[in-house]
């Protein structure tokens, strides 16, 4: 694999995946959803619910009654009783919305990470940056598909099977549990290469995704701002630390000043982008802006600890700082 191949293959993903998306809304779910509410329309004692990701959202009038939230995602259905053929309906649309969700994003982590691997095999670049592209990008890119699931409650366990099971495939090739295995993730996100480092810090990277989608999910900013400090913030402060990081820390080595300014930037600007794409930021409210950067500069002193693993620390750290500013 040559690097034009390489950065064709990064501008492939990075086109072919949001035109993908909107090709699906305006092709498949769009049509499919008029055809069905233009069926539904004659039936008596039904009324037309908000749409959700394309799909139609009907339910029986009468002492049924939806409960309309704002949330992380925009607005979702919570405390509804469905019954009978519209709530199967409803169901069914959901189901077939998550399970496709998942679908995609599992074809599009394989790729992506192939794509890494290629990189780092065909020694087109080193393992080191390999490795920290994949930190700095797959959580944030698994937050940008969140859209993809539907509002049902079980649409979290969806998406949390992709982290999950990869957490698992990272479990069984550090271990070695598969004799001559040409899995290579374990190699890829590893610091020295040895597939026995990824059952550390690797492995506790994938363990928060998937407690962040479980708990935390659409539903609350704490999601984004917690990826946001672990991956951007910890990522840059490596980055820049190792480039510009002359002036250390007087109780550290390893730990620079330029890192830990990195780090901040970092973190306090992606956490922007990222509340700003899930419509949960007001750019004009001060008071959260100062929030951000007290969470930022907070968790920047938490990588500086020399006990721990910055994939707990930072990531608790962040969890317990907005739940705490911003509620869940």
């Amino acid at each position: 694999m040559t690097q034009g191949s390489v950065r064709g293959g990064a501008c492939f993903f990075a086109f072919a995946c949001p035109a993908g998306i909107l090709l699906r809304r305006s092709y498949v779910d769009q049509p499919r959803a008029e055809i069905r509410r233009r069926e539904l329309a004659s039936e008596p004692g039904v009324r037309q619910l908000p749409r959700l990701l394309g799909a139609p959202r009907r339910v029986l009038m009468g002492e049924q009654r939806v409960t309309r939230i704002k949330d992380f995602h925009g607005v979702r259905m919570s405390g509804t009783d469905l019954d009978g053929a519209a709530g199967m309906l409803v169901q069914s649309n959901m189901f077939l919305n998550d399970l496709a969700g998942l679908v995609i994003c599992v074809v599009l982590s394989f790729l992506w990470l192939f794509l890494w691997q290629q990189a780092r095999e065909q020694e087109i670049l080193s393992s080191q940056v390999v490795r920290k592209v994949i930190h700095i990008t797959t959580a944030p890119a698994f937050l940008l598909l969140w859209p993809l699931f539907s509002a049902h409650p079980s649409a979290r366990v969806f998406a949390a099977l992709l982290p999950f099971f990869t957490a698992v495939r990272v479990f069984v090739a550090g271990k070695q549990l598969i004799p001559n295995s040409k899995d290579t993730i374990a190699t890829s996100v590893s610091r020295s290469g040895a597939p026995a480092e990824a059952l550390r810090g690797p492995l506790y990277y994938i363990v928060v995704i998937v407690l962040t989608t479980l708990v935390f999910w659409r539903d609350s900013p704490v999601s984004a701002i917690l990826v946001c400090q672990m991956c951007f913030g910890d990522g840059f402060a490596e980055v820049v630390g190792k480039r510009f990081g002359t002036t250390k820390w007087w109780w550290s080595k390893t730990k620079s000043v330029a890192g830990s300014a990195g780090f901040v930037v970092g973190a306090f600007s992606s956490s922007l982008v990222f509340l700003t794409y899930f419509g949960n930021l007001n750019l004009y409210d001060t008071e959260t802006l100062w929030c951000l950067l007290f969470i930022s500069i907070a968790c920047s002193l938490v990588e500086l600890l020399p006990i721990g693993d910055d994939n707990i620390n930072v990531p608790v750290t962040a969890a317990a700082l907005s739940a705490f500013l911003f509620g869940f």
